[in-house]
């Protein structure tokens, strides 16, 4: 399971401005600390959980979703199972979200980082070096399915004044769409009926168009 389930993007940047360029410097340290996971001579995580958490400024689905993307590339080839324990306990995490998940050392935040930085016991072979973070892929699925749902409500309303019903939204969805792009892609024409019929959605947005909304900053 993603770290998310869910999880909301973060709002627009609006520019890379001095503030906008701080955050995303806090962002990729706390991340770093997180990740690159350095240890003390007895072997325990060198960074404190609590205070990483409580430095990021991030709420714990966005944190987490960071986590979630980049953490595979910092195991080693052959760390099938680490792989899979810090996947657990990222699953579990996003579980405790669903009781709410604000800002600072919440239980799911906590559970997601201690969970890698106790689930991850080896090196790997190869230097890490720098690495280049990830922005997560949740956060641009997320967004086409907000726009999506704004396009679907934007469809009823548009049926409801041309033809003078209001479906649920599960059968638009399923049964009245489908149905109406048959008839579209059929070229039937039976008046006014079949016009109302054919209010089709203006288009869908999908996780690539957002992720280059995303990089011209909106």
């Amino acid at each position: 399971a993603g770290a998310g389930g869910g999880m909301a993007p973060p709002p627009p940047s609006g520019g890379a401005g001095p503030c906008s360029r701080d955050r995303e410097l806090n962002r990729l340290h706390v991340l770093g600390k997180i990740l690159y996971n350095k240890r003390t001579e007895e072997g325990l995580p060198e960074n404190d959980a609590e205070e990483i958490v409580r430095m990021s400024h991030l709420d714990a689905p966005q944190l987490l979703s960071w986590v979630h993307e980049n953490f595979p590339d910092f195991l080693g080839e052959d760390a099938i199972e680490e792989c899979d324990r810090i996947s657990a306990y990222l699953s579990d995490a996003a579980a405790l979200m669903e009781d709410g998940s604000g800002f600072g050392a919440t239980p799911s935040s906590l559970v997601g980082v201690m969970g890698y930085q106790y689930g991850r016991v080896t090196k790997p072979s190869r230097s890490l070096g720098f690495h280049q973070m990830r922005r997560p892929q949740e956060f641009d699925v997320d967004k086409a399915r907000t726009m999506n749902l704004i396009e679907l409500q934007y469809t009823s309303a548009r049926r409801s004044r041309e033809s003078r019903t209001q479906e649920p939204r599960g059968t638009l969805i399923a049964e009245v769409l489908p149905y109406s792009r048959a008839l579209a892609c059929a070229g039937a024409r039976a008046g006014d009926q079949t016009r109302a019929l054919n209010i089709m959605p203006r288009g869908w947005h999908t996780q690539e168009s957002c992720r280059g909304m995303s990089k011209m900053g909106f």
